[in-house]
């Protein structure tokens, strides 16, 4: 049923990260850097920042929901015999990483305020 949507759905999507992109200038929040060549969809919204619980907080106080979307694919259970004890660099992204919403449903002014409280971090 949503494919009937999807092109609105990916394109609400698109502009909200563009905004996003465009307009966060934070030095304490790192944006990921993007393939030129290629197109996000944007369905979530990374950022890097170095203590994602301060962050989460400063959004929460804004009414911004903000968290963790994934974890390191070796913890779940079905990967159980490729655990590694250590993964430097996705160690590293995993405890800076945190999302931010940027899909569809957000207005204009909801992006605005998204990016005046990551801003205001």
């Amino acid at each position: 049923e949503q494919m009937k949507y999807i092109d609105k759905i990916v394109s609400s999507h698109r502009k909200n990260g563009l905004l996003l992109d465009e307009n966060i200038y934070n030095s304490r929040v790192k944006k990921l850097s993007k393939n030129s060549d290629a197109e996000s969809s944007f369905w979530i919204y990374t950022l890097l920042v170095d203590n994602q619980q301060d962050f989460k907080k400063h959004m929460s106080s804004r009414g911004i929901a903000s968290d963790v979307v994934h974890m390191r694919n070796d913890r779940y259970s079905v990967f159980k015999r490729f655990q590694r004890e250590q993964l430097p660099g996705i160690d590293e992204f995993g405890s800076r990483m945190i999302n931010i919403p940027c899909g569809w449903w957000l207005s204009d002014n909801d992006v605005k305020t998204i990016i005046d409280a990551v801003n205001d971090y």
